[in-house]
């Protein structure tokens, strides 16, 4: 399994796997910590996901997770939180997990102790595709989320752009996401994230502030600006 990891933004790693299976098979487990509506911050073990994935999201009864995404964001301090809880439960690491924790680590340049508030993967923001996908894309969908992690005015704005979307439309589009797999707690960062980048008609809203929002920002944070 190949890996390239490069920092793309203050605190943002971006990873490029050599295959979308290897990309999902590495990220299922700390991602559904993350997102799943059924596994969010609970202990898992991988067969357990694939049965109930199978059962209520695979088309045909079948686990089909490996095709059906091209791109993974998660916060640092989630990645350290799922690493606690595993140890926790006395779970041992798949070994695709371990090659993604060790080239993490290792390109922060830094390994502490993970039960410790100061280490610097729980600082980062850590986003993820393959080669061959649509890059372009699922790079700014995935940077939509790790800006509003990690930056209070860019979240503060998304957050006053979708009070002005209309209730029907945060409605449908929340029902939209529940059936894709994502947990309630997330739906808010999803919206922005899908109303800022993508292009299908699922995802109107009716304004085009949110694209805006997320280029004026990019842009502004590449010049070290912080303000948009």
């Amino acid at each position: 399994m190949k890996i390239t990891i490069k920092e793309i933004s203050p605190k943002v790693f971006f990873l490029t796997f050599d295959t979308q299976y290897n990309l999902c098979m590495t990220f299922v487990r700390i991602q559904e910590f993350y997102e799943s509506p059924k596994y969010r911050n609970k202990y898992f073990e991988l067969e357990e996901f694939m049965d109930w994935w199978s059962k209520n999201y695979g088309k045909g009864g079948a686990f089909d997770y490996p095709a059906r995404w091209g791109g993974f964001n998660v916060p640092g301090y989630v990645v350290c939180r799922w690493i606690e809880k595993l140890y926790r439960h006395n779970g041992a690491f798949r070994d695709k997990e371990s090659q993604l924790l060790n080239r993490i680590l290792g390109r922060i340049d830094r390994i502490t102790d993970f039960d410790g508030e100061h280490d610097l993967l729980r600082d980062a923001y850590i986003i993820a595709t393959y080669t061959g996908g649509n890059i372009g894309a699922t790079v700014n969908h995935e940077l939509c989320h790790a800006f509003y992690t990690l930056y209070p005015d860019y979240r503060e704005a998304c957050n006053s752009l979708l009070k002005k979307v209309p209730a029907e439309v945060i409605s449908k589009t929340a029902t939209t996401l529940l059936n894709m797999g994502y947990a309630s707690a997330v739906l808010t960062d999803e919206m922005q994230a899908y109303f800022s980048t993508a292009s299908g008609s699922s995802w109107r809203c009716g304004r085009k502030d949110f694209a805006v929002n997320f280029d004026n920002f990019k842009k502004n944070l590449k010049k070290g600006k912080r303000d948009v």
